[in-house]
């Protein structure tokens, strides 16, 4: 019994670049289902509706559609390694509904972040998310694989099971205990009417052992996980040729990313199974949002870190920027590309 009220909110994790079955009738049925959820609050990452086409003017629809494409070339996002960052659909009702891949990823990774009992696997999935004095109730949290109901008999189920779930959500009169969500269990389970699908509720299945099988890698293999600003990318290449030519494996995207999975999900999984983390340090690096964020997740998941300088930069730039500062002091090894590239008893030291 808790002493304040509870509040659900909603989020699907709903990627239409994934080629998820689940995400493309989710993507279908946006409009109607931001309708019924009312006063259920419902987060849908990645979504951006243009307009009304009996609304809007021809001029205020491409401006927003300039909008959400240009959204990709804003420093922040400038690093983004994503290759194909826009999906769209047209809606009668609603016209042209974009979705936006880099908008999706970085909610997710941060969602994550502020979440510890959240893991986004790059599933579709319905997260219900319980909170109290405005703070979500992070070990409460429960997700649903909705990629279960992906086979054609089972299409439907899918609006089925989010419409009971806000029914439930409506109905629930003791707002001070966590009942509801063994309610919304049971009508998972109930949908699915298999035992098998019943761990599909709590069980999170990772990329990992994906990941390695398409890298073609093994367990336990020494790993090395680079992260560069996309403006770096002649030296993040020429760095990972070189590590290659010495027999390391080298995880770096875009080229690490499976088709048919995206970055947010694919990060995390590449962070397990590499063993060393080496960010390549510049001015760009140092700005770059998805720079920061891997370094913080690789400082989460304890990896080890090395940080290698290009040509234009140095250990005094490093305390020109606050959370570079910080983060360094977790760098363990530290050189420079140029000594990597011509002293061969650095770089020996460097790889062992």
């Amino acid at each position: 019994m808790l002493s304040s009220k509870i509040k659900y909110y909603l989020l699907v994790t709903a990627n239409p670049l994934s080629d998820s079955e689940a995400a493309i009738t989710l993507f279908k049925i946006i409009n109607r289902l931001d309708i019924l959820s009312r006063e259920i609050k419902i987060f849908l990452p990645g979504f951006h509706v243009t307009g009304n086409k009996e609304k809007d003017s021809e001029a205020e629809v491409n401006a927003r559609i300039n909008e959400i494409t240009s959204y990709n070339t804003q420093e922040n996002n400038a690093d983004y390694h994503g290759v194909n960052p826009i999906y769209h659909t047209y809606i009668e009702s609603h016209g042209d509904i974009y979705f936006n891949d880099v908008d999706f990823s970085k909610f997710m990774l941060d969602f994550e972040d502020s979440c510890s009992k959240f893991e986004y696997c790059g599933r579709t999935e319905l997260v219900v998310l319980p909170t109290a004095n405005g703070k979500i109730m992070n070990d409460a949290i429960v997700s649903f694989n909705l990629d279960d109901f992906n086979s054609t008999k089972r299409r439907n189920d899918i609006e089925e099971f989010i419409l009971s779930v806000i029914k439930l959500i409506r109905k629930d009169e003791d707002r001070n205990t966590l009942d509801l969500i063994s309610k919304i269990q049971e009508t998972y389970v109930k949908l699915l009417k298999d035992k098998e699908d019943e761990d599909s509720a709590t069980v999170v299945l990772r990329l990992d052992k994906r990941l390695l099988e398409y890298m073609k890698w093994r367990e336990h293999d020494e790993i090395f996980f680079v992260s560069y600003s996309t403006k770096d990318e002649f030296n993040a290449y020429a760095f990972k040729a070189l590590l290659e030519k010495h027999g390391k494996k080298v995880w770096m995207a875009p080229d690490g990313i499976p088709a048919g999975f995206d970055y947010a999900s694919v990060i995390p999984a590449a962070l397990r199974i590499t063993t060393r983390f080496v960010v390549l340090l510049s001015h760009n690096s140092a700005l770059s949002d998805w720079v920061r964020k891997e370094i913080g997740k690789a400082i989460t998941n304890k990896k080890r870190l090395d940080g290698v300088f290009l040509d234009d930069f140095t250990f005094d730039d490093v305390r020109n920027y606050d959370h570079l500062d910080f983060l360094f002091e977790s760098i363990q090894l530290r050189y420079t590309i140029h000594e990597l590239f011509n002293n061969v008893s650095v770089l020996i030291n460097f790889l062992k």
